[in-house]
């Protein structure tokens, strides 16, 4: 799993990549002494070098350390970061980071955007959009919460503005109710 470390702007603990230690023979978690032990690091796939600062014990009964790379190795190109160590008794261990090109939390999508997406999403084929055609999260629950009205075998559900219509579809039956308004009006 690559965790992901922006350029440039990354604290102390952004730079940080965890990774577990295990007991070359049982490959259960291994508690050692982690003093001076080095990491070799690839960066974008470059040849192998010492890490600067040596590997961190978090929870040595559970295998849990990590490495916390300096502002001038997180400051290398964009791309990816490969670690390997293999400690006296451990079995070998390898860390994967991604470096990003700018910083990762302003560049990543706003939770807006995020529940945006998820509410478009086509139910039936996996793409976002939001036609009358296709069937999402979003218009489903419009169904629940916006107005619609039964009218002559046919529903219509409209969108949050009460007078736009979303989507409809065929009703056969008689129904208990044959229209609903959430905000009052017509």
């Amino acid at each position: 799993m690559a965790f992901a470390i922006p350029r440039n702007t990354a604290t102390a603990v952004e730079r940080r990549i965890p990774f577990v230690l295990v007991d070359a023979t049982t490959y259960l978690p291994k508690d050692i002494p982690v003093a001076g032990v080095k990491v070799d690091l690839s960066f974008g796939g470059a040849d192998d070098v010492p890490s600067s600062n040596g590997i961190v014990k978090v929870d040595g009964p559970k295998g849990m350390y990590y490495l916390e790379l300096t502002q001038a190795e997180a400051n290398n190109a964009p791309g990816s970061v490969h670690g390997f160590c293999q400690p006296a008794t451990c079995a070998p261990s390898y860390l994967e980071a991604q470096i990003g090109a700018g910083d990762i939390m302003t560049d990543a999508p706003t939770t807006t955007a995020i529940a945006d997406a998820v509410l478009d999403r086509d139910m039936s084929v996996g793409t976002d959009s939001g036609s009358a055609t296709v069937r999402t999260v979003r218009q489903a629950l419009r169904a629940l919460r916006n107005r619609f009205v039964v009218s002559g075998g046919t529903v219509t559900v409209y969108k949050e503005d009460d007078s736009t219509p979303s989507h409809t579809a065929a009703v056969t039956g008689t129904p208990a109710v044959t229209e609903s308004n959430p905000a009052g009006g017509a």
